[in-house]
């Protein structure tokens, strides 16, 4: 897989302070048109460079050419556990062409975290207490991030040929966890980098790092789905090597059915009236009790079930 990792570092979403997602129609190529010409990475390519024969290989040590360019969603669902190896929670990865994605955390004890993008725009929320979530609009460079994640899920790693200003490096061979291996790093805009290490020999993704802040994220372990290896768990470590969770996958799913209404935003009334809200309270005098800063919402739109 090529970047099941959260921009932020961490497998579990993270609330970060964004801006307008007002750039990602300037950045994306193609990725999110709705034209009928298929985008560039979603046909063969010959390769020409180095970078080029790099990740042919790559994609090949993955599955055959026409199972990855076939690929339209991506449903992954797995437990976190700590770096003691105590289970955290459940989690929940959703992709879909061209750039949607969305993430659900629950806890243990069923506090749950979501995060969630159509490619254009997005929204995160968290529980705080039964049966109620709290909800916010996501801002750049969260979405931004997010949809750079997106991609480099659905596109294996030929993500970069989407989004205007980003680019391929290669250096190496270069040793990486005692393996010898092509050290190759995909640029995006705003300094967003994911550094990977593949097997000189076989291509094989050996691990990643997620530049500015250097978190490491190791793959282990082979299941083929739809003709395509998928690792069986994901080793997160932090900038100085240390261990921080590990998600062992129970279930991936190739070209699931997904509603588009599952990654859409909820009513921005909604939101804009509880960002009032909170602006209010933050303006009243001490004596005046805050309003409610937790919305009662129906349950989220539910996958279907795949077919």
């Amino acid at each position: 897989m090529p970047a099941l990792a959260c921009p932020s570092g961490s497998l579990l979403p993270q609330w970060r302070i964004p801006a307008k997602a007002v750039l990602l129609a300037a950045l994306l190529v193609s990725a999110c048109s709705k034209s009928a010409t298929p985008n560039a990475a979603d046909t063969p390519k010959t390769p020409v460079t180095q970078e080029d024969r790099l990740i042919a290989q790559a994609r090949a040590a993955l599955g055959p050419e026409d199972k990855l360019l076939a690929v339209q969603t991506l449903r992954l669902r797995g437990q976190i556990f700590d770096a003691k190896n105590q289970l955290g929670g459940s989690i929940e990865f959703l992709f879909k062409k061209p750039a949607h994605q969305r993430s659900e955390f629950q806890t243990t004890t069923q506090d749950k975290v979501i995060e969630c993008s159509n490619g254009v725009e997005g929204w995160m929320a968290s529980s705080e207490k039964a049966g109620q979530m709290k909800f916010s609009i996501m801002k750049a460079p969260t979405e931004t991030q997010n949809i750079y994640t997106s991609l480099e899920n659905l596109y294996f790693y030929r993500a970069t040929e989407l989004v205007r200003g980003a680019e391929v490096t290669s250096e190496g061979p270069v040793t990486y966890r005692n393996n010898l291996c092509w050290k190759v790093s995909f640029h995006y805009p705003n300094d967003m980098i994911y550094v990977r290490y593949f097997d000189k020999t076989t291509g094989e993704l050996r691990g990643t790092v997620v530049q500015p802040n250097g978190a490491e994220f190791v793959e282990e372990g082979k299941m083929m789905v739809a003709g395509i290896a998928f690792p069986t768990q994901l080793q997160n470590y932090t900038s100085d090597g240390k261990l921080t969770q590990t998600v062992k996958f129970t279930s991936i799913e190739v070209n699931a059915p997904m509603d588009d209404k599952v990654f859409e935003m909820p009513s921005l009334i909604a939101l804009r009236a509880e960002a009032a809200k909170e602006e209010a309270a933050s303006k009243a005098p001490a004596t005046t009790a805050a309003p409610s800063q937790t919305t009662s919402i129906q349950p989220l739109p539910a996958l279907p079930a795949n077919q």
